[in-house]
């Protein structure tokens, strides 16, 4: 019965696995690879933040832009988050730059969803998809906020930004990282990391996006139910 479950949940795209001891810690691959890239590449690395939100002290990328001199485009839809995004990094303005558009392939505007001002746990959690933020915060969709948010590809904003390079390039749109990825070509950006958040994607769309990622020769490390995904470039552990 056992196998037969197992067996089962595979075939739809899920594992189930045991759960670990509660003084269980997960390594912190993330930091571990970004810190390699630091000692193999120099620490004047090249980023694109996707979803930077307001920059706060959880950000993971925020310690490495404070204590190493990257460069890099932070992005956010959000018009008052994106302020207060400008505002947590004042002072780096000579190495980092700011857009305010959600990544899309879709060059008209779009609407995103979010949770009212003063909602918890955050009113800055926004998503294409009103579905995921009721999934998160407890809000029907019917109690959430529409805005109506500019559009760009990633690839315009390299081109923009004029980014000779693009080490690291970090995903969290809630939902929609895969099709962030695709206004990517990856034949010509190739970013030595990049770091993606798959909870919210269906079995197909992870399937897929790790297809494509395979294709371009990258592999792709599961983050597991909690935690992000890694796709690292093959010749990103140096010989």
């Amino acid at each position: 019965m056992k196998m037969w479950i197992q067996r089962t949940a595979r075939k739809y795209g899920y594992e189930i696995r045991k759960a670990p001891f509660p003084n269980f810690q997960s390594a912190p691959i993330f930091d571990l690879a970004l810190h390699y890239l630091i000692v193999t590449r120099g620490d004047n690395l090249t980023l694109i933040q996707v979803g930077a939100n307001e920059g706060r002290d959880d950000d993971p990328i925020r310690p490495y832009l404070l204590k190493y001199p990257w460069r890099g485009v932070l992005i956010e839809p959000q018009p008052e988050v994106f302020e207060r995004l400008k505002e947590n990094y004042a002072g780096l303005e000579s190495r980092l730059s700011f857009e305010n558009v959600a990544i899309s392939s879709n060059t008209a505007p779009l609407q995103l969803y979010r949770l009212p001002p003063g909602a918890t746990p955050s009113d800055s959690i926004v998503s294409f998809d009103p579905k995921i933020i009721a999934k998160q915060s407890g809000v029907k969709p019917q109690g959430m906020v529409a805005i109506s948010v500019p559009t760009a590809r990633l690839d315009d904003i390299i081109l923009k930004h004029q980014l000779t390079k693009v080490d690291v390039l970090q995903l969290d749109t809630e939902g929609y990282d895969w099709d962030a990825l695709q206004t990517l070509d990856l034949t010509k950006s190739r970013p030595l990391l990049i770091r993606f958040e798959q909870g919210h994607l269906s079995p197909k769309a992870i399937g897929t996006m790790i297809q494509h990622l395979n294709q371009h020769d990258y592999l792709v490390y599961y983050g597991g139910y909690e935690s992000d995904s890694l796709a690292l470039r093959k010749d990103f552990i140096l010989p």
